[in-house]
Parts: structure tokens; sequence; C-alpha cells
């Protein structure tokens, strides 16, 4: 290695080393699944935010211009999954079926014709 550093590229390295909050395991609730991705973004933003001033008080103008690149991606998901949020139906179904749940079947739709 260039820089004389140990690589920390395995899953479980980067999860230990995450500060994203665990994401909910086996929601299957609408707005459950919408505000943890909503928190995992609002948390990765906030990381960003701190590289930038702390690239800006580096003079590190390279780096920064990545951060800041960066940030305008998570911004426009944070806006897409918080308009989800102001959306949400009442009752969202579920994505997933319980065990042993019978299916119901689902209306068909008919194209509108012109």
């Amino acid at each position: 290695m260039q820089l004389g550093g140990e690589v920390q590229g395995l899953v479980r390295q980067a999860a230990k080393a995450s500060r994203l909050p665990e994401y909910i395991p086996g929601a299957a609730d609408y707005t459950a699944h919408v505000d943890a991705l909503s928190t995992a973004l609002a948390t990765f933003s906030t990381s960003l935010r701190q590289g930038i001033e702390a690239c800006e008080k580096a003079e590190d103008m390279a780096t920064q211009d990545i951060l800041i690149e960066a940030q305008r991606e998570v911004d426009k998901y944070t806006w897409f999954v918080e308009a989800h949020q102001q959306n949400a139906p009442a009752q969202a179904r579920p994505r997933t079926v319980q065990a042993g749940a019978k299916k119901t079947a689902q209306p068909k739709t008919r194209a509108m014709r012109a």
C-alpha cells in the first residue's frame, strides 16, 4: 500500500465501523421502512457535511469536491424519501406475507381505451 494503511474492506468490518443506525430486521410496515431509510440518509448526510468542513479546514479541495457531489446525491434521495413520508397511505400494505396466510387475489384492471 502506498499510504501504509491497512485495508478494512470486509463487510463485517465495514458494518462494525458504520455510524449508520441498525436497520430494522423483519420490518414489513411501509412507514417503518421509509422512516428507517430517512434516518440512515440523515445520518449519512451529517457525516458528509462534517467531512466537507474537515476538508475545508485541511485545504483539501479535491476531496471536498468529491464529498460535495456525494452530498448533492444524498440530499436528492433524502428529498425523495421524505416525499414518501408526507404522502404515506393511511394503511400501507406490508410487502411480506406471513407464513401460512392465504394470499388474496388482487383485482385486475383494464387499460382505458382512448
